[in-house]
C-alpha cells in the first residue's frame, strides 16, 4: 500500500512537473510570439515612417523643382520681353534716324548697290526699301556687330559707303554715262522732230511757190473763205478764214501755252482736190505734224485730216466775206485724267486761275507729272502709277498754297497728308509729310507747279 501510495505520489509529481513544464513552454511560446509580433509591428512602423519620409522628401523636391522652373520661366519671359522692348526701341530710334537722313531715291539705290556688292543681295536697285532690302541691311548690321534694326544710321551709312566705295564709284560712272546718253538721244530726237515739223510745214508753201496755178474757171478759186476749223476727238471748233492766192492758202494760229504757232497749208489742184499739211504742238509742247485733204465744191472748201496723237481735223470754209484775225489754238476736249491744255489762260491773265503743270516727287513713292486747272483759287487732279491711284488738291490764296495729297504706296496702303507752301512768280512749291496706315515713318512729298 505504501508502495502504491509512493508510486501514486511520484506519478502525481511527474504529472505536476509535466504540467508545469508545458505551461512554462506555452508561456515562453506566447512570449516569443508576442515579441515577434512586436518586432514585426516595429519593422512595419519603421517602413511606413521611412516611406512617408521618402514621399515627403520627394514631394518637397518636386515642389522645389517646379518653383525653380517657374522662376526660370518667369525670368526668361521677362528677359525676352525686355529684349523685345529694347529691340523695338532700337528699331524705332534707327527708323527715326534713317528718316532724318532724307534719303532720296538715288541715295536708296546706292545703298542697295553697296549692299549687293558686299554680298548682301537686295535683288535689284529700284530705290524702294522693301522687306528684302531691310533684311539685307539687318544682315550687314549683324556682321558689323551692330543691332539688327534693318534701318540705317548716319554712321552706318558712311561705313557702308566706305566699304563699297569701288562698286559705288563704278555705279555712279555708269549712271552718269546713261544719263548723258539719254540726254543726247532726247536732244537728237527733239532736233529731228523740229526739223521734220519745219520741213513738212514748208513743203506745201514750196509746192505753192513752184507749181503752176490751175487754170481759172468759175471765177477762179482765189479769194477769202470764211468758216470753222475743228480739231480733236470731240471736234472743238474756232472761227477762221482762209485767203487763197494762186490756188494755195495757209492758216496760222497762236499756241500761247507753248509760245509758238500752229499752221495749216493747202493747195487746190485743177480738179478741185485739196492736199496739204498741218503742224503744231502736243499737250507737252512736243512738235507734231499732220496731213490734210479735201475738195473745193463750188464755193465751199471742205478739209479733213489727222493730227498728232490721233486727233482728227475738219474744216469748212465758204467763199466770201472779210478775213478774220488769226485765231487762238482750237480748244481741246478734256480726256479722262488730268484736264487738257485747253483751259490755259492767256499769259496776261491775273490771279491764280488757269492751267498749272509740273510734277510731284515723293521719297520712296510716286513721281507723276501733273496738269491742273485752277478755278476760283482751287484745283485738283488725279494720277495713276503702277502702284495704284492718287490725287492732289490745292487752294491758292495770295502767295500761300495749301491742300491735300493722297497716293498708293510701293508696299501697299494709302498715304495722305496736308500740303503747305508758297506761290511766287507763277511758281507754286509745296510739301507734305504723308503717313500710311501701319507705317510709322512719314514719306516727304514735294509739289512743284508752274503757271502756264
Amino acid at each position: 500500500a505504501r508502495k502504491a501510495a509512493e508510486e501514486k505520489a511520484a506519478a502525481e509529481a511527474a504529472a505536476k512537473r509535466k504540467s508545469e513544464e508545458e505551461a512554462r513552454a506555452r508561456a515562453e511560446a506566447e512570449a516569443a510570439r508576442r515579441a515577434e509580433d512586436e518586432r514585426r509591428a516595429a519593422e512595419a512602423r519603421a517602413r511606413a515612417e521611412a516611406a512617408a519620409r521618402e514621399k515627403a522628401e520627394a514631394e518637397a523636391a518636386r515642389r522645389a523643382e517646379e518653383e525653380a522652373k517657374r522662376r526660370a520661366e518667369e525670368e526668361a519671359r521677362k528677359a525676352a520681353e525686355d529684349k523685345a522692348r529694347a529691340e523695338a526701341d532700337a528699331k524705332r530710334q534707327a527708323e527715326i534716324a534713317e528718316a532724318a537722313l532724307h534719303l532720296s531715291e538715288p541715295d536708296r539705290k546706292r545703298v542697295q548697290v553697296a549692299l549687293t556688292a558686299l554680298g548682301f543681295d537686295t535683288r535689284g536697285s529700284d530705290g524702294a526699301f522693301g522687306p528684302r532690302t531691310r533684311a539685307m541691311i539687318a544682315a550687314w548690321q549683324a556682321k558689323q556687330g551692330a543691332a539688327e534694326t534693318g534701318y540705317m544710321t548716319a554712321l552706318q551709312l558712311a561705313a557702308l559707303r566706305q566699304q563699297a566705295a569701288p562698286a559705288l564709284a563704278k555705279y555712279d560712272e555708269d549712271q552718269k554715262k546713261a544719263e548723258d546718253d539719254k540726254r543726247k538721244a532726247e536732244e537728237e530726237a527733239k532736233r529731228k522732230q523740229e526739223e521734220d515739223a519745219k520741213r513738212k510745214a514748208e513743203e506745201p508753201q514750196q509746192q505753192a511757190a513752184t507749181s503752176p496755178a490751175p487754170p481759172p474757171g468759175g471765177g477762179g478759186v482765189d479769194g477769202v473763205y470764211v468758216g470753222e476749223f475743228c480739231q480733236g476727238r470731240q471736234m472743238s471748233c474756232v472761227s477762221a478764214s482762209l485767203t487763197v492766192r494762186g490756188s494755195a492758202a495757209q492758216l496760222d494760229w497762236s499756241i500761247s501755252r507753248c509760245r509758238g504757232r500752229g499752221s495749216m497749208s493747202v493747195r487746190i489742184d485743177a480738179s478741185g482736190a485739196i492736199a496739204g499739211s498741218t503742224s503744231g504742238y502736243q499737250g507737252d509742247c512736243t512738235p507734231v505734224v499732220g496731213r490734210v485733204w479735201g475738195r473745193l465744191s463750188g464755193t465751199t472748201l471742205s478739209i479733213e485730216g489727222t493730227w498728232g496723237g490721233g486727233d482728227s481735223i475738219r474744216a469748212t470754209f465758204n467763199k466770201g466775206g472779210a478775213p478774220l484775225p488769226a485765231p487762238q489754238e482750237p480748244p481741246r476736249e478734256s480726256p479722262p485724267g488730268p484736264p487738257s491744255a485747253a483751259a490755259t489762260p492767256s499769259t496776261g491773265a491775273k490771279g491764280p486761275d488757269g492751267r498749272w503743270t509740273g510734277g510731284l516727287n515723293c521719297e520712296n513713292g510716286p513721281t507723276p507729272t501733273l496738269s491742273m486747272s485752277v478755278t476760283d483759287g482751287s484745283g485738283k487732279t488725279s494720277f495713276m502709277t503702277r502702284y495704284g491711284p492718287g490725287g492732289v488738291s490745292v487752294r491758292i490764296s495770295g502767295d500761300t498754297a495749301s491742300g491735300e495729297i493722297s497716293f498708293t504706296g510701293r508696299e501697299g496702303g494709302t498715304w495722305s497728308g496736308p500740303l503747305g507752301g508758297t506761290v511766287k512768280d507763277q511758281l507754286l512749291t509745296a510739301s507734305a509729310n504723308t503717313r500710311g496706315s501701319g507705317f510709322s515713318t512719314p514719306i516727304l512729298c514735294r509739289l512743284r507747279l508752274v503757271r502756264q
